[in-house]
């Protein structure tokens, strides 16, 4: 059996060149050889459970453009129909922007 297993995180970044090169627009080398240390190529979670990274991505993404926070807990949600980006969809009620969970806790009260 297979298992895909995806984990995101939103960095925050100061200025872009703190991730990439200003010259060559690319990941900066220290933060490449720090994403290999983090995230290695392969992976032993136990005897039995080994994987392979199939993808390491990296998105920018821009508030009220690609993503927006969750009314409730604060959490990002994506707002990008033609690019995934591992975030929770929008669940809106009464013109408020939702995660799934807080939606669901809220739908419960209604």
């Amino acid at each position: 059996m297979k298992i895909s297993l995806t984990v995101n995180y939103v960095l925050d970044i100061d200025d872009r060149f703190d991730f990439y090169d200003s010259k060559s627009h690319k990941i900066l080398e220290c933060i490449d050889e720090e994403l290999t240390i983090k995230f290695p190529k392969e992976v032993t979670l136990s005897e039995k459970v080994k994987g392979v990274r199939s993808s390491l991505t990296y998105i920018p993404i821009t508030e009220n453009k690609s993503y927006v926070r969750c009314f409730g807990c604060g959490k990002y949600l994506s707002i990008s129909e033609n690019i995934y980006l591992g975030l929770d969809r929008i669940t809106e009620i009464n013109g408020k922007n939702y995660c799934s969970s807080c939606a669901w806790e809220l739908k419960t009260e209604l």
